[in-house]
């Protein structure tokens, strides 16, 4: 195993555990201290993003859909939060980076990002099922179902997602390693499963946390979006949306990544 395929280790002041900030503070401060930067890296691909998708995807004179557009503004998506978990594990090196290093150097693993994301995404196929064989016993027009029986509906779903409650926190941390090392795709989603050995209830724990930031961000634009007919300001909140979320949410990651043992 070559050095690089060792994830580095940041240098770290010693102080007590009730001394040290919590991930969401702490990416706060990540977040506020590299604000420019992160606003260069999101709005490069999220600003042509949002104007697309709000005023030529959407276009109601366009019955039909554009799968250029769409294939555009995957990939364009991709390489921004690709280049995000790079900017993020420099920033924590204390290491210095510009725009252009985020999309040149950043998008460099991209072959191997792509690959664990699938992966991932597979992982997620348990949950897909659960949700959808409880909306067709509880929502379907020709089932009658009484409240036990939701329950007992909701219990048998909740078993048939428990793989995808398993695996996907262990083996999300794939993806922070994919960049952060020259490892690959296999060895990757390996590492990631053994970092999380005996911690995945601390994993969910951290990630409630996440969901629970995104909620106290998301309600207040959602409110707005439910108000507002004017699609110019529609396309502002979801880009204000895209240009808070997306960082705060790699950071974070990268951050609880950083947390587990190597």
């Amino acid at each position: 195993m070559t050095m690089t395929d060792q994830p580095h280790s940041p240098k770290k002041t010693p102080q007590s555990k009730s001394q040290s900030p919590g991930l969401v503070v702490a990416s706060v401060r990540t977040f506020r201290a590299k604000l420019v930067l992160f606003l260069k890296v999101v709005s490069i691909v999220a600003l042509p993003s949002t104007l697309i998708s709000t005023f030529i995807a959407q276009d109601p004179n366009n019955a039909t859909p554009d799968t250029g557009l769409s294939v555009y503004l995957s990939i364009a998506t991709l390489l921004m939060n690709l280049a995000l978990v790079w900017v993020v594990s420099r920033i924590d090196r204390d290491e210095s980076v510009t725009l252009s290093e985020a999309y040149y150097k950043g998008t460099a693993s991209i072959v191997r990002f792509i690959l664990v994301a699938l992966v991932l995404t597979l992982s997620c196929l348990p949950a897909a099922f659960a949700l959808l064989f409880y909306n067709y016993g509880t929502v379907s027009a020709t089932a009658v179902v009484s409240a036990p029986e939701k329950i007992l509906l909701g219990f048998l779903a909740l078993l048939f997602a428990m793989p995808t409650v398993i695996l996907l926190p262990r083996l999300a941390f794939a993806l922070q390693i994919t960049v952060d090392t020259e490892l690959s795709p296999l060895a990757a989603l390996k590492r990631s499963w053994v970092i999380t050995r005996k911690r995945l209830l601390y994993v969910l724990s951290q990630l409630l946390k996440l969901i629970g930031v995104f909620i106290i961000i998301v309600i207040p634009i959602a409110a707005a979006l439910a108000f507002a007919n004017n699609t110019l300001v529609i396309a502002v909140l979801d880009f204000l949306v895209l240009l808070v979320l997306l960082p705060f949410m790699n950071i974070y990651l990268y951050k609880l990544y950083r947390t587990l043992p190597s």
